[in-house]
């Protein structure tokens, strides 16, 4: 269990660098968009489990469009910061 944990503990930690590398100093506006996007997604799968309409489907459509949405965040995001593409992001040395 805990080398799950250590694991886990790692890929968040990365995860996180990489979100405040991309966002920089709005990145607690993003957490947020997170979380809001999370309450969609647990409001609709409630809904649509109270209707007994529950479709892989649709879950689907809802998940590709979400992924969509943060593309487009993240592509608008790194043109403010003036980072052309992605390659120099990763090669940006930190000062």
């Amino acid at each position: 269990m805990e080398k799950i944990s250590a694991g886990y503990n790692a890929a968040m930690g990365a995860v996180m660098a990489i979100i405040i590398q991309i966002f920089g100093s709005h990145n607690h506006i993003f957490g947020i968009y997170i979380l809001l996007n999370i309450l969609d997604w647990l409001t609709g799968w409630y809904k649509a489990r109270k209707k007994k309409e529950l479709s892989s489907k649709i879950g689907f459509k809802g998940v590709v469009k979400k992924l969509g949405y943060w593309i487009l965040r993240v592509m608008q995001n790194c043109r403010e910061n003036g980072y052309d593409n992605v390659q120099s992001l990763i090669q940006q040395n930190p000062e």
